[in-house]
């Protein structure tokens, strides 16, 4: 496994859905996202969805490398939990530089992950990343 390239993968993969993330919220007119419960369903489905079809993307440009030498289920489930302690660590990083203090990205950040949605996306985004395996 080339952590290194799993989490280069994931950090283009955060950065692209962040962006998607920042234009669906300006489409939804949705200024406050402090907090879970102001963001609705369908923003939740176009981020969940967006992040799904990159992660598949992603994982494929992964194993697609002839740098991989192992190209089975488990590598495939090992990929999509580093991509999710990845985004939870640029969370963490993003949310504490915007708002300035570790409490409140805490706090932030407690809500957004108490979500169903959130563990579903994340649920997916691990066996997607299994499912990405070239022969």
């Amino acid at each position: 496994m080339k952590s290194k390239r799993a989490v280069t993968i994931a950090l283009i993969i955060y950065i692209i859905v962040f962006i998607i993330g920042m234009f669906v919220a300006r489409l939804f007119n949705i200024d406050d996202l402090s907090s879970a419960e102001n963001i609705s369903y369908a923003f939740w489905a176009v981020g969940a969805l967006a992040t799904l079809i990159f992660t598949w993307i992603g994982s494929e440009w992964y194993f697609h490398s002839p740098l991989i030498k192992k190209k089975n289920i488990f590598h495939g489930l090992r990929l999509g939990v580093i991509f999710v302690c990845t985004w939870i660590i640029f969370d963490f990083i993003t949310v504490f530089l915007t708002v300035g203090s570790w409490r409140f990205a805490l706090e932030i950040l407690g809500t957004y992950y108490k979500q169903i949605v959130y563990w579903i996306t994340n649920i997916l985004v691990i066996t997607q990343s299994k499912r990405s395996l070239h022969k």
